[in-house]
C-alpha cells in the first residue's frame, strides 16, 4: 500500500521590502544567509513577526540603523503579496522610498539605475515586483 507522505508544516513570514529610490537608481544588497535565496540580491528587507503597518515599521530598530534620523520620503505602499514555498508562505509588502540626493545610509548596497535592464540575479518576488510595478494598483501614504 502506497504510504502518505506528511505535509510540510508551512510557516507564515511576513517580509517588508524597502525599495529605495535615489537619483534614479534603487538600492539592493547581496543576500548573505544560507538559504535558498543565498548569493541573490534583493531589496533591503525588515522581517517581522507579524503583519506590520508602516507607522509601526518606521519605528523599528532596522528602520533607524537604515535611515536613522534623516528625512525619506514614503512614496507608494502596495498591498501585501503572497508568495508560497515548501516549508513558508512569504507576505511581501513593498514600500517605495525616496531619498534626497544629500541623505547617506549606511549599508553596503549596489545601485541599479532603474532605467538600465538589471543585470544582476534577483529571486522570483523581487522579479515579479519589478515587473508588474506599474500594473499593481499601490496604497497612497500621507506619511
Amino acid at each position: 500500500m502506497p504510504v502518505k507522505k506528511r505535509k510540510t508544516k508551512q510557516s507564515f513570514r511576513y517580509f517588508n521590502y524597502l525599495v529605495i529610490e535615489q537619483n534614479n537608481s534603487i538600492f539592493f544588497y547581496r543576500r548573505r544567509n544560507k538559504d535558498i535565496w543565498k548569493n541573490l540580491f534583493e531589496f533591503p528587507l525588515i522581517e517581522t513577526t507579524t503583519d506590520t503597518d508602516i507607522a509601526q515599521l518606521i519605528q523599528t530598530k532596522e528602520w533607524l540603523n537604515l535611515f536613522g534620523k534623516q528625512p525619506v520620503v514614503i512614496t507608494n505602499a502596495f498591498p501585501p503579496v503572497k508568495h508560497v514555498l515548501s516549508h513558508h508562505i512569504i507576505m511581501a509588502r513593498f514600500i517605495h522610498v525616496s531619498l534626497h540626493k544629500s541623505v547617506k545610509i549606511s549599508c553596503n548596497f549596489i545601485k541599479w539605475n532603474k532605467h538600465e535592464p538589471l543585470k544582476i540575479p534577483v529571486s522570483r518576488i523581487i522579479e515579479k515586483h519589478i515587473d508588474n510595478v506599474t500594473s499593481i494598483n499601490p496604497i497612497s501614504t500621507n506619511q
